[in-house]
């Protein structure tokens, strides 16, 4: 199933007390991620507005309110994050090729423009989307944790605006105005997915996989549902005095 419209609400039973009656903006809260976790606000009686380059109207008529804007646009999404009480940022420009230009602004200005306009609003809670990318570079990582630090020589643009914008973030989070917490979930599948594994499954088809290095190489996957079962928890335990605050955590 590859439409958004289509996603099976399998979550109506994931009760996350603290969120009703809450004010939530998501910055890309039309794209794969970025639906499940509008949806399980939803469904947690949180007041969703999700912000976008253009309109989704299957996840308006879930009630979620939508703002068409971009990241690059201050004054847009300053004004799309009046009266929140929480922002969860998920948009970015991802992909491997592109000018730089495009990822920095996007995933760098976009960002830096959340937090200021998180900062304008007074808003106290941050979550944002990164990648572990940001610790990525031309070595094998296995069990590597949090304390590793960031990728010396980055191999694309998105993993090093990505990490120019997840250290942005963490060095904002401050217990007198921002709390701030980053997630890194790593190639995102499940219900709704058009890229992991459809692009697996058809060369799988046609005999036509290509194997690199020995076929024993490991790489992590995150099911979209957990991917977005931790946002929400990332974001009621983004309080002051917790241990979150200030941290990123892979998924």
């Amino acid at each position: 199933m590859n439409e958004n419209s289509k996603i099976p609400v399998y979550y109506k039973e994931d009760i996350f007390d603290g969120f009703a009656g809450k004010n939530i903006l998501v910055t890309g809260g039309g794209g794969f991620l970025g639906s499940y976790v509008t949806k399980k606000l939803i469904a947690n009686d949180a007041i969703v507005t999700i912000l976008n380059r253009r309109k989704y109207p299957e996840l308006e008529k879930e009630g979620a309110r939508s703002v068409e804007c971009g990241l690059e646009d201050f004054e847009g999404v300053r004004k799309a994050c009046a009266g929140m009480d929480m922002v969860f940022h998920i948009g970015a420009k991802a992909g491997y090729w592109g000018k730089y230009s495009d990822y920095y602004n996007a995933n760098v200005k976009g960002t830096e423009n959340v937090i200021k306009a998180c900062h304008a609003n007074s808003i106290y809670k941050l979550i944002y989307t990164s990648s572990p990318s940001v610790v990525s570079d031309d070595c094998d990582l296995l069990n590597v944790n949090e304390e590793i630090g960031y990728a010396k020589k980055y191999l694309c643009y998105y993993s090093q605006t990505k990490a120019m914008a997840e250290r942005l973030v963490l060095s904002a989070n401050d217990e007198k105005s921002l709390l701030t917490v980053s997630l890194r979930p790593h190639l995102i599948w499940g219900p709704g997915d058009n890229q992991i594994i459809p692009r697996l499954i058809d060369p799988v088809r046609a005999k036509k996989l290509k194997i690199i290095g020995t076929g024993l190489n490991k790489i992590d996957i995150t099911y979209v549902e957990n991917a977005a079962d931790a946002h929400l928890q990332a974001a009621l335990a983004l309080e002051k005095g917790s241990k979150v605050c200030g941290q990123a955590y892979f998924i």
